[in-house]
């Protein structure tokens, strides 16, 4: 072992834990299978009890054990995926299949939203009405009451903010009686 390794690091000392973890646990059987106290063959032990006492453990123990192959299993299929995967492009669109059926997710995210003069109306007057609320410009999240995806609210604010509008009043005193 190492000097930096901790205990139970090495493939051996980690399968060595998880029935550590399992067995003592088992140490709740004794007073079950021994009631009288004589050690040897159980002849007046509790079968019940012994079943009840002796589930947790074995569940414990047969889940660590389930939960480290999974872990392994996935790591492998993972690492074999991302070797798998296709390489990353320097901001460079792959080359566009017109046939149905072909746009990608990634590829329908990178496309502008459209945006209806419409809609650009109804968010011009959401974004003037907040601006006299709150001196603030609407935020994507409100412009999402209209209706609207997270992309299409923040490609309407992009627009509202490149549009030049004439600044808002300041929003009213708040009157108290």
């Amino acid at each position: 072992m190492q000097p930096t390794q901790r205990v139970g690091e090495t493939a051996c000392g980690k399968v060595a834990l998880r029935w550590w973890a399992g067995t003592p646990a088992a140490m709740n059987t004794w007073s079950s299978l021994w009631p009288n106290g004589t050690i040897g063959w159980p002849s007046s032990a509790d079968p019940a009890a012994v079943l009840l006492h002796l589930a947790p453990c074995l569940l414990l123990t047969g889940l660590a054990e389930a939960i480290a192959a999974y872990r392994t299993i996935l790591t492998t299929t993972s690492a074999t995926a991302a070797a798998e995967a296709p390489p990353e492009t320097n901001g460079e669109h792959p080359p566009h299949s017109n046939a149905p059926g072909t746009d990608t997710a990634a590829e329908s995210h990178r496309r502008a939203p459209a945006i209806s003069n419409e809609l650009l109306t109804r968010a011009h007057a959401l974004d003037v009405a907040v601006q006299q609320r709150t001196g603030r410009p609407a935020s994507i999240r409100c412009l999402r009451r209209l209706h609207l995806g997270q992309d299409r609210a923040r490609a309407v604010r992009t627009h509202l903010d490149a549009t030049p509008t004439a600044p808002a009043p300041a929003p009213a005193p708040a009157l108290h009686p």
